[in-house]
């Protein structure tokens, strides 16, 4: 396993409970990524098609999220 699943595996292997389903997230419509949320406060978010490097590769994205975070509205 590597890249996107082997990160979504060990995430889920930390044994967390899970708050909100794996589920897409969106920018005006547009499928963004995907998000999950787990009870003990971890949120595991991803941008879709931007492998490692989300700011290099879809900037305008990488800055949606940032912006989520930094204002507290992560979905």
């Amino acid at each position: 396993m590597h890249g996107l699943q082997g990160t979504r595996a060990w995430v889920y292997s930390l044994g967390y409970q899970v708050e909100q389903p794996y589920r897409s997230w969106t920018i005006d419509g547009q499928v963004a990524g995907f998000v999950v949320h787990f009870k003990e406060g971890l949120t595991f978010a991803t941008v879709k098609g931007a492998g490692h490097m989300v700011p290099q590769t879809s900037p305008s994205v990488a800055l949606h999220l940032l912006r989520r975070y930094l204002n507290d509205l992560l979905w």
